[in-house]
């Protein structure tokens, strides 16, 4: 997979749409200042392909630019020689979308692949053969986690590749497989604890025998329910009457009191009769004194408005008077206004006077201001004709110098073509010293199996033969014990025979056991039989260990010798590509290589170097000769520019001094005009304070004609009410007068004295209610009781009940009731007993079949635990990972700094100096920048096992983030060539680094430049 362009809109700082081109780039520089955005660049690829970064997982939201509410991704990229497009839009809070399309070359319009989030994604994941996780791995690769795994101890530098590399998925595996098993095992042992503590006893049979108990308890409680109905009609008789005996007495008791209060009755009819009689009287009485008091309210009120009417009166008087006088002082506002039209006139010409002040001042500034200009720009045209010249010097040096340095660029070409060929053939020179070792260690290791082997024979051997001596010795035994049973059978019996247990010959108990008498050979016999057939188990157990150690030597000693031919074939093979290797490199370009009598893969390092020193003196003095030409074009440039401004600056200062003339001719003449009209007053003061005059006098005016008007209407008002109130209290009056004798008349037809008694004889209307009820009531109490007497008499035909009979039946039937109950509630409990017995039966029995389900679970899980647990399983993928990655890291290694090696020695890293007669020395041992490139070596190696671990898709794309900003000058220059000439191999490598004098020196970058409307990208090639 190889981008080929990205396309990027309202993705975090790039607001704005940003297009990249990245064909044709190998080695190139992401660079720009610290938080511009360079990561920002790899997210948006990695989102294009899986829809989300490490830096937010999914949380896209965090993506999208402030102020924008989407974002949009598209990325081409070449993958197995197609060239695809996918691209990823998301909105903020939203579900987003995405498509997958092919370009065809010649094909005017794509070809879709697949559309929607879920189709892309997996369409994604099968074109590249790696998930989400290890691409990030393989592509941004982990540099400062592989500088600490490389010097750091071996137990954390076996759990940091194991994270790398995911192999602790097999430990995860064995954790989760054992946890899973101690869950099945208290599972097991909860179910056959509850099996035995609550299903203890539940089986057919006692549903069955609860069943039939249950029919009994129907029965008793059926009976108990007739006795119970009989009990209770005979009780509901009695009770029956006994009430009506009660109701009985109740009613002739009332009679009886009746007739003693007839007095209280009398007394309360005479008391309603008068009442009723003075009731239409008092209206009449309380309408009389409400007129008496209307009247004495209305001639107040009389005198009230006789008195408002006077005050309104004089006030009329005053006003009229202070009218009179504002008139009088208001015909002086005609002078005023003369005066005022002469002041405005004197006004309107303070306008233009104004106006021309401001112009002479301005002009006055403009003046001074060039005068400053021009000054200064004088000075600057001296400095620019200055550095112009001495650009000029500065460069035509530097040209001279190109032209004198010795840089021949097409040797150079050819030379860096061979590099890659002289790397092979040093690596592989490296895989013939490996693979010497190497074969010199296996043939030790199968001379070391064979003589193994040879002692585990000796040994089974010794073994077979001790175990078929005792063998022998069993069978003796036997022999001579079967001999003595036959000649002794009663002795043979006695063995088998047990106190308080029946004879197998009689079948009758066995009170004493018989003595040993004749049978004490036999039992001897027997014993050592046993201790023999014991030793011969011991030594079949020792045969069968000694067997399992020959077949495990055999095996060991024939995969040493399978092993020390693989090593001999792998010398073999490794000496044979040496010499084909050298001899195509001698082929392919010796003529253009330094001499020497070193190998011809050292001449071609030691060429290059060369080259690539001349290269870097020479792209040095363009770079300065370039640089020389633009400070001269820049000082030229700013030349011309302040002749330029100086000549505008003299044309602007004489026009503004011929502006300050003219407005001073101006402002003497409005000056002299103003002065003329007002005296040398203050004008806009006096206009403000003739303005003021007018308005007040005006002011006066109408104030007085206000208030004369108001106490106008006031006093007529208050002529009006006096009117008004004599009439009304004249009519309240008479109508008093009225109301009174009416009421005189009225409480004599009703018979009462006067108005007073008939008033004492009224009773209140609630009060008179309540005494008609309460005669009512007695009434109908009388009524009542009479026919209730009448009719329970009748009823029970002097058949009375008393307390005693009634208590007696009740008595019976609470009895009758709680055995119906208790019988009932023994039927239910019974019933409901049957229910648990049969649901726990059910219940038992899935318990059972569940018991046996999670106990075939849980022998699964525990065989997985266990066959995990082993270490040799563990130990084995460890150093398989370890022998591939150091060995991969070495021909690396040697690839950038053409001196290092690596090896894996003791659980320690250890390098290898091939300048140094291949002297080995610790990791810990490297510099600054030899630390680096140990690091990188480990990591690009690492990103190739990732991708053959996935079995993905060639991942023509790296890109290296190691924090160069940390290293010192001495150290970053070394780090600096060797990315220089990292060998990239038709890979897109990318340096992330924000350091300017880095990202120079490689032939292109892409640029990440900041600003407040967001980050903007370009690509520059040196």
């Amino acid at each position: 997979m190889r981008p080929l362009a990205l396309v990027l809109e309202g993705f975090t700082c790039f607001k704005d749409r940003q297009v990249v081109d990245l064909e044709g780039l190998d080695l190139f520089a992401l660079t720009g200042p610290t938080g511009a955005g360079k990561s920002s660049v790899l997210d948006a690829m990695i989102f294009a392909l899986y829809g989300r970064v490490p830096r937010v997982g999914k949380g896209i939201s965090e993506l999208v630019s402030l102020g924008r509410d989407q974002l949009s991704v598209i990325l081409e990229m070449r993958v197995a020689g197609e060239r695809l497009r996918v691209m990823r839009k998301a909105r903020r809070g939203k579900s987003g979308d995405a498509m997958l399309e092919a370009v065809v070359e010649g094909q005017s319009s794509p070809k879709p692949i697949a559309s929607g989030i879920r189709e892309v994604d997996a369409e994604i994941t099968r074109r590249l053969g790696l998930g989400y996780d290890a691409f990030t791995q393989a592509v941004v690769l982990p540099q400062g986690q592989f500088a600490k795994f490389l010097q750091s101890e071996p137990r954390e530098r076996r759990k940091i590749l194991g994270d790398l590399l995911r192999l602790r998925i097999y430990e995860q595996m064995r954790e989760d497989a054992s946890k899973r098993r101690t869950k099945l095992d208290a599972q097991v042992t909860a179910t056959q604890s509850v099996l035995g503590d609550e299903y203890a006893g539940v089986s057919a049979e006692a549903v069955a025998a609860a069943r039939a108990e249950l029919v009994v308890l129907a029965e008793r409680a059926e009976a108990d329910r007739t006795k119970l109905a009989a009990v209770r009609r005979e009780a509901e008789e009695l009770r029956a009457l006994r009430q009506k005996t009660v109701a009985l007495e109740a009613a002739e008791a009332t009679l009886q009191r009746m007739t003693s209060d007839e007095g209280v009755l009398r007394d309360a009819e005479a008391k309603l009769a008068r009442a009723q009689h003075a009731a239409p009287v008092v209206p009449r009485i309380d309408a009389a004194d409400a007129a008496r008091l209307r009247c004495e309210e209305l001639e107040r009120k009389v005198v009230a408005a006789r008195t408002a009417e006077v005050e309104a009166a004089a006030a009329l008087e005053t006003a009229r008077a202070r009218r009179v006088e504002s008139d009088r002082a208001a015909e002086d506002t005609v002078r005023l206004r003369a005066e005022l039209s002469a002041l405005d006139e004197a006004i309107g010409k303070l306008g233009p006077l104004n106006a021309a002040r401001d112009r002479k001042r301005r002009a006055e500034q403009d003046l001074a201001e060039c005068a400053d200009r021009l000054a200064s720009a004088t000075a600057r045209i001296a400095r620019a004709e200055v550095d112009t010249a001495r650009a000029r010097e500065e460069a035509a040096d530097r040209e001279r110098e190109i032209a004198s340095s010795a840089f021949d660029a097409e040797q150079w070409a050819r030379v860096d073509a061979l590099r890659e060929r002289a790397t092979e053939l040093a690596a592989i020179r490296v895989r013939l010293t490996t693979a010497t070792a190497a074969e010199r260690g296996a043939r030790e290791v199968a001379t070391r199996a064979r003589d193994d082997e040879a002692r585990s024979r000796e040994a089974w051997e010794d073994a077979r033969t001790a175990h078929g001596k005792l063998l022998g010795r069993v069978e003796t035994y036997e022999d001579e014990l079967r001999e003595a049973e036959r000649n002794d059978a009663a002795a043979a019996l006695r063995r088998t025979l047990r106190a308080g247990e029946p004879c197998p010959v009689c079948a009758q108990d066995v009170a004493v056991v018989p003595p040993l008498g004749e049978a004490a050979r036999v039992e001897e016999l027997a014993k050592k039989r046993d201790g023999a057939r014991r030793e011969e188990e011991k030594a079949r157990q020792k045969l069968d260990r000694a067997a399992k150690d020959h077949a495990a030597a055999q095996s060991a000693a024939h995969n040493a010798l399978e092993a020390a031919d693989r090593a001999l074939a792998a010398t073999k093979e490794a000496e044979r590509d040496a010499s084909d290797a050298e001899r195509a490199l001698i082929e392919a370009g010796a003529s253009d290589v330094d001499p020497g009598e070193e190998s011809i893969e050292a001449r071609v390092t030691a060429t290059s170097r060369r080259l690539l020193e001349a290269r870097k003196r020479h792209d040095e003095l363009a770079r300065a000769l370039e640089a020389a030409r633009k400070r001269h074009d820049e000082a030229e440039r700013q030349r011309v520019h302040e002749v330029a401004e100086s000549a505008e600056l003299r044309a602007r200062s004489a026009q503004s001094g011929a502006r300050a003339h003219e407005a001073t001719r101006e402002i003497e003449a409005l000056e002299t005009e103003i002065a003329r009209a007002t005296g040398g007053a203050d004008v806009v003061a006096t206009r403000a304070a003739t303005v003021a005059a007018i308005a007040a006098l005006e002011r006066a005016r109408d104030e007085a004609r206000r208030a004369e008007t108001e106490a106008e209407h006031t006093r007529r008002a208050a002529e009006a009410r006096l009117l008004e109130s004599s009439e009304a209290a004249r009519v309240a009056l008479l109508d008093a007068e009225a109301r009174r004798d009416e009421a005189e008349r009225a409480a004599a037809e009703a018979g009462f004295e006067g108005g007073a008694s008939a008033r004492a004889a009224a009773l209140p209307r609630a009060e008179l209610e309540e005494l008609e009820r309460t005669i009512d009531g007695i009434r109908r109490i009388r009524a009542d009781a009479e026919s209730t007497a009448r009719a329970l008499g009748a009823e029970l035909a002097g058949r009375r009940v008393d307390e005693a009979q009634a208590d007696a039946a009740a008595h019976a039937l609470v009895a009758a009731e709680s055995a119906e109950r208790e019988s009932v509630r023994a039927h239910a409990a019974r019933a409901r007993d049957v229910t648990v017995i049969a649901e726990r039966l059910d219940r038992a029995t899935k318990l059972l079949k569940e018991l046996d389900a999670c106990a075939a679970e849980r022998n699964v899980f525990a065989r997985l635990a266990t066959d995990l647990r082993s270490e040799k399983f563990q130990a084995f993928l460890m150093e398989e990972a370890f022998r591939d990655l150091v060995g991969g890291a070495s021909i690396r290694l040697w690839a950038l700094t053409e001196r290092y090696g690596l090896e894996f020695v003791d659980d320690a890293f250890v390098v290898v100096d091939h300048d140094n007669a291949r002297e080995r020395r610790s990791a810990d041992t490297l510099s600054g920048g030899e630390t680096f490139l140990a690091s990188l070596a480990l990591a690009l190696e690492l990103s190739a096992q990732v991708q053959r671990a996935a079995g993905a898709v060639a991942l023509d794309s790296v890109f290296i983030d190691e924090g160069f900003g940390t290293l010192d000058p001495e150290t970053l220059d070394t780090v600096a060539g060797a990315l220089e000439s990292l060998p990239t191999g038709g890979r897109m490598v990318g340096i992330i680094t924000h350091l300017p004098d880095l990202s120079a020196r490689l032939p292109a970058r892409v640029v990440v430049e900041r600003s407040s409307a967001g980050s903007k990208l370009r690509v520059e090639s040196s």
